[in-house]
């Protein structure tokens, strides 16, 4: 199983703040993934559909969000595995501790230009 890291803050406007995007950049991956149907099997979208694919390059900054939204700040390092060992579960966690929230982004070579407080903490899975 890939172990991911996220922020636990997921508030819209939050992570067009987090991924330097545009404003309203959430409305308009909201609107492109109503309109392109899932996977009934997977419940997830079709990942290799062109015209989706395409729709995500339509508007400067989606296709980062959409990506964040699914990988985060993608699978945990070494350095971080080992921080989510000392936390807690490696395969599935999360803190609001700043101090705990600081060494996992700096194990996992994270930079952000938010307040840790910004961030609620993190969780991985």
């Amino acid at each position: 199983m890939v172990t991911r890291l996220y922020p636990n803050n997921i508030d819209d406007l939050f992570l067009e703040k987090l991924l330097s995007v545009p404003h309203k950049t959430a409305d308009k991956l909201t609107m492109i993934e109503v309109s392109h149907p899932y996977d009934q099997v997977s419940q997830q979208r079709y990942p290799n559909d062109r015209v989706f694919n395409s729709a995500l390059r339509l508007w400067p900054g989606v296709k980062k969000m959409y990506e964040f939204r699914l990988y985060g700040w993608g699978r945990l390092t070494a350095e971080a595995k080992k921080v989510a060992c000392s936390i807690g579960e490696l395969s599935g966690g999360s803190t609001n501790d700043p101090v705990a929230t600081q060494k996992m982004l700096k194990a996992q070579g994270v930079d952000i230009n938010v307040t840790i407080g910004e961030l609620r903490g993190l969780h991985w899975g």
